[in-house]
């Protein structure tokens, strides 16, 4: 998968993130009407004040305009991270809304580390997290940033 659209793809996980933490069990709007059939959808939206509903409507079509692989991915890192408790989801969503703040060129080189250690399993992630390469490549911020994010990304 390509930087941008891994950078999509966190974005949209972001923005379909469940809930807030006094709340983990509630949904995103996005996240619900994708499980809705297009009948269920129409009648939520039309409800909607038409700014909400305009934006709400944009959001779906960015996710509907995506392969279906990376729909699925996006839906899979939604699931990760609504498995988490909701004190790391906070975090998760946190080091999310970072990556997609920073510096082009710095998000690049992320995205590579990131692309480099969704194949690792579990226990190999750990080790390469706590190397001393992995450390001395990169700031104590972006290490965080870095481990939060493996957390909803699935291995291929």
């Amino acid at each position: 998968m390509n930087g941008r659209l891994l950078s999509l793809s966190l974005a949209f996980a972001m923005t379909l993130s469940a809930a807030t933490p006094e709340r983990p069990e509630k949904k995103r709007p996005v996240e619900r009407l994708m499980n809705m059939s297009p009948e269920e959808r129409q009648k939520a939206l039309q409800n909607l004040p038409p700014a909400r509903r305009e934006r709400l409507e944009r959001r779906l079509t960015e996710i509907q305009k995506l392969p279906t692989a990376q729909q699925n991915r996006i839906m899979t890192r939604q699931q990760m991270l609504n498995s988490l408790p909701p004190e790391r989801q906070v975090q998760v969503r946190r080091s999310v809304r970072q990556f997609v703040n920073m510096p082009e060129d710095r998000r690049a080189v992320i995205n590579e580390e990131l692309n480099y250690i969704a194949p690792l399993r579990d226990q190999e992630r750990q080790a390469y997290l706590n190397s001393d390469e992995f450390r001395n490549r990169y700031s104590a911020g972006e290490q965080q940033m870095l481990s939060h994010l493996t957390e909803i990304t699935p291995q291929p």
